[in-house]
């Protein structure tokens, strides 16, 4: 979980829409709203009320959803592999 305490997000939208980025990744490393409080925690928080405009940001991983590599065509695993869809190691 990553959190992004001391903004409103409305405000910003409405007035600066250039700073919006829509991917953990991007929010997390670039941090574009100045006086913000950034944070990442386990998935375990305890209870906490969210202030209006307030960011949390809850990702979870998955497969690629392509079944069992044994089970598909060896090209197109070796061609998932070079387009880094998935890893060596999947």
């Amino acid at each position: 979980m990553a959190k992004i305490k001391g903004i409103d997000i409305f405000e910003i939208m409405k007035n600066e829409p250039e700073k919006m980025v829509y991917t953990t990744e991007e929010i997390m490393n670039n941090r574009p709203f100045e006086n913000a409080t950034y944070t990442t925690h386990h998935g375990g928080l305890q209870f906490e009320l969210a202030q209006e405009g307030e960011i949390y940001i809850i990702t979870q991983g998955a497969g690629g959803g392509y079944g069992d590599v044994l089970d598909r065509d060896p090209e197109l695993v070796i061609k998932d592999v070079e387009e880094n869809l998935i890893s060596e190691e999947t």
